[in-house]
């Protein structure tokens, strides 16, 4: 009898694996580089542009710029480094948020700081950055800032802070609902009278995203809502999920909840159907504000393969996707029963999905890579950042900050 040889037989299962609907597993294609761009763990926060990188462990806040050496930042009116929560970077500009000690921004040299007290921010807990890119976010918007109870936006008219109680999302958008209009409502959505808008989105503001067509931000229960100039959408999901993190793309939207990842494709766009596609969608509601015309609203939306684990961070390497999965929360592991096969197991450790927006399409079951110890990662992946001029894949764990290579 003769034997197939090794390489044909890994080939043949690989194929095997594809044509039966089942996700693949390869070998990682990325290791740990060992030396001195490591810092000691565990990552509270990862943010960087260009060739400048910034992380925090509970010791500090460490800057690096191209291939130096990693240098401490000294922050007038942070007590304690193991407080900072979020990081942002862009412009030469360096962004550090804080639980109970604000904002402090470093810019040209110089620290600022915002507080409630001192002007900006409706509180002193910051759990969520971002700064619109050059084509990304709303007009004229610069940095995003979301707190315990609230929203902080410094724009070409400076500060501004927004609260349910006051000014709040509605204010943002550039359009309001004057006289007779068409009317353009998917299944699902429904017209908000103002002020509604503090009622079916709440803070605290977990996660914000800067995408081509807006931002959505993650707010409290599994609510979120989507900022285009010319409306405003506020979203539900039915299931009691948390969102964690969020990433706004062209035509699409990842969430990453504490039961699992979701995408949104928006509806007409013809971007297929996360895979396993046999599975029922999930389900939501939304309320339009400013506009009637809910199709730059309208995403359909599925959970990410069978998934339970909680999504800590997103990141986009050009076609491929890293998704860090977190131990499931056992209060909301079942949130999405409905969809899960019973004999799924939670997600606990960093994947890398490849061309993940073609399977998607294809209706196709994912290829991936699975990265902890056995390639120099140890410890539970906190946060993941794709910087290209700085080496590319750093990831963030329990232990330390890592570099990536191929």
């Amino acid at each position: 009898m003769r034997h197939m040889p090794k390489t044909s037989l890994a080939v043949l299962f690989l194929l095997s694996g594809i044509l039966a609907g089942c996700a693949t597993v390869i070998p990682a294609e990325y290791a740990a580089i060992e030396g001195k761009n490591t810092l000691p763990g565990p990552i509270l926060a990862l943010a960087g542009e260009g060739d400048t990188l910034v992380a925090a462990n509970p010791d500090g806040v460490y800057l690096k710029n191209g291939a130096g050496n990693w240098k401490e930042l000294a922050i007038p009116g942070i007590t304690d480094p193991g407080k900072v929560t979020a990081l942002a970077v862009m412009g030469g500009e360096i962004c550090v948020g804080t639980n109970g000690e604000g904002l402090h921004i470093l810019s040209e040299g110089i620290w600022e700081m915002r507080t409630q007290k001192y002007g900006g921010l409706p509180d002193d807990r910051v759990l969520s950055l971002a700064f619109d890119g050059p084509e990304n976010g709303l007009p004229g918007k610069n940095l995003w800032v979301g707190t315990e109870t609230g929203l902080a936006l410094r724009g070409p008219r400076g500060w501004e802070s927004y609260v349910p109680e006051g000014e709040w999302l509605l204010a943002l958008t550039e359009k309001v609902i004057e006289g007779e209009s068409s009317t353009y409502l998917g299944s699902g959505f429904g017209i908000g009278r103002k002020g509604d808008d503090s009622k079916s989105f709440r803070p605290p503001v977990t996660a914000i995203s800067c995408g081509p067509d807006g931002v959505v931000l993650g707010g409290s229960g599994s609510g979120f809502a989507i900022i285009r100039p010319e409306g405003l959408a506020t979203l539900s999901f039915q299931a009691n999920v948390r969102i964690q993190d969020l990433l706004m793309e062209q035509d699409m939207i990842w969430v990453g909840t504490d039961a699992g990842l979701v995408w949104g494709g928006l509806s007409g766009k013809n971007l297929g159907t996360p895979w396993p596609a046999h599975r029922k969608s999930v389900s939501w509601t939304g309320t339009l504000f400013a506009t009637r015309d809910a199709r730059p609203f309208f995403y359909e939306w599925g959970v990410v393969g069978y998934n339970t684990g909680k999504v800590l961070s997103l990141a986009r390497e050009k076609d491929s996707l890293w998704v860090s999965h977190g131990k499931p929360d056992p209060q909301s592991r079942a949130a999405f029963t409905d969809l899960e096969n019973s004999s799924a197991r939670p997600i606990t450790n960093l994947r890398r999905y490849l061309n993940i927006n073609d399977h998607i399409l294809r209706k196709e079951a994912y290829v991936y890579e699975t990265y902890n110890g056995k390639v120099g990662i140890p410890g539970d992946a906190t946060d993941i950042l794709y910087l290209p001029e700085s080496g590319g894949i750093w990831v963030g764990t329990s232990q330390g900050l890592f570099p990536l290579k191929k």
